[in-house]
């Protein structure tokens, strides 16, 4: 029904409105069933932040299949004894000769099961401030990731929220949002 792209421009197959649009989306959603409320939610956070920081490329790529519907992303932040604060997170990304290798450890991340992409945080060898963390679009199908056990919640049970693992992950240079930290 449009609804994973109402944030994305129409030059990109979205519907091009603002976000009080998806706020009043959601609350009619979320009315009936706040596991489907989510859904938009974490699509059209996603297709902000390509749309902030993502290359040419990485737009014209993914935000007509996320307007589609085609493709899900969970925003992978949340680490056990950091809970969302970015600045003290652990999870390490390591420049290497064809791009970036991440390992550590993530928990309670939305959508573990059901999304295609990753959109990990990662702090940068070196880095002992929030300035050094960089965000990275990272596949599902990627060597190196292992989805954890899902959470048992009270509530919300419809949307898969679990840990994930990196050991070594590899992505190329172009999978970076933004500049570097």
């Amino acid at each position: 029904n449009g609804l994973t792209g109402i944030t994305i421009p129409e030059a990109y197959g979205g519907a091009g409105a603002g976000l009080l649009d998806l706020c009043i989306v959601v609350e009619e959603l979320a009315k009936a069933c706040t596991t489907t409320a989510l859904m938009p939610v974490m699509s059209n956070i996603a297709g902000v932040m390509l749309l902030r920081y993502g290359s040419e490329a990485q737009k014209s790529e993914l935000l007509p299949r996320l307007a589609r519907g085609e493709i899900r992303f969970s925003n992978v932040l949340t680490e056990a004894d950091a809970g969302s604060d970015a600045a003290a997170i652990r999870t390490r990304v390591a420049a290497t000769a064809e791009g970036y290798a991440i390992s550590g450890a993530k928990s309670y991340i939305t959508g573990t099961t059901l999304s295609n992409i990753f959109i990990v945080f990662a702090r940068h060898d070196g880095g002992d401030t929030a300035g050094r963390i960089s965000a990275f679009l990272v596949p599902r199908e990627r060597p190196g990731i292992t989805v954890g056990p899902l959470e048992r919640k009270m509530g919300i049970r419809g949307m898969p929220t679990g840990g994930l693992f990196f050991d070594g992950t590899t992505v190329p240079r172009e999978a970076r949002l933004g500049a570097e930290g």
